[in-house]
């Protein structure tokens, strides 16, 4: 144990082989933080799936007054998702524990290929850039904010909103449960089978770009068609036209 000048407080090495950091209370409650050098493996000394092989955790213990289940605040951890004769692969996990009386849960994950899972919502204060052709998708369960602009290569997926206060560009396509709102939406031109807007349950059906000036509005993917040229001045449609 190595002690500094306060009464109680320092960093040892624990019961379970890891260095941890500690500030003692008169009523027996410790806090502090954790660095955990081993790993948890089976009864035969082999990493699996699940498995942790590191971490650094944030703790309080829990006492009358404060009381924090599983004691962990926060944590970061490398967790094993494939284990063989080659070595390991691992995702690295956050974890925070949303309020005193329950224990830490996963809130980001970083995949191998650097796919980042967000548990709640996207608030970014500037810009959301994902330009790079190895990013793939913004996926949020909650809600994806910018007080800038959004920028894809390749699709947009949120359960609530879509929100930035300039412009939101993707080549890909932008699916949400709730609004999307924006100074600017900018999207592909799309086809007649496959308009650039469509609707839940209804792809076929929407609003495409078929050439310069021409804007395209399809119904169940080119049966109904009512199509507005700038350049002539007038509005064509495959079926009866009714105002």
């Amino acid at each position: 144990i190595f002690e500094s000048n306060l009464v109680n407080a320092g960093f040892k090495i624990n019961n379970e082989g890891n260095i941890e950091s500690f500030i003692g209370r008169t009523d027996g409650a410790t806090t502090g933080s954790e660095f955990i050098l081993r790993s948890t493996r089976d009864a035969e000394g082999r990493l699996n799936t699940g498995d942790s092989i590191g971490a650094l955790r944030w703790i309080s213990d829990a006492d009358t007054d404060f009381l924090r289940v599983g004691a962990e605040a926060a944590s970061i951890l490398a967790e094993v998702t494939e284990a063989d004769g080659d070595g390991v692969k691992t995702d690295l996990v956050f974890k925070i524990a949303e309020s005193t009386d329950e224990g830490s849960t996963e809130k980001i994950r970083i995949e191998a290929d650097g796919t980042v899972h967000i548990t709640g919502s996207v608030q970014v204060s500037g810009d959301v850039n994902y330009v790079n052709s190895q990013v793939t998708q913004i996926t949020a369960s909650g809600d994806i904010s910018a007080s800038g602009n959004i920028v894809t290569s390749g699709h947009i997926t949120a359960s609530g909103n879509v929100s930035a206060s300039g412009t939101i560009i993707s080549t890909g396509n932008i699916t949400t449960g709730g609004n999307v709102y924006a100074e600017n939406l900018i999207v592909g031109s799309g086809g007649q089978s496959t308009p650039s807007i469509t609707f839940t349950g209804d792809p076929d059906t929407g609003i495409y770009r078929p050439g310069s000036d021409i804007l395209s509005f399809q119904v169940g993917g080119g049966n109904v068609e009512m199509t507005l040229t700038n350049s002539a001045n007038r509005i064509s449609t495959t079926a009866h036209l009714s105002v």
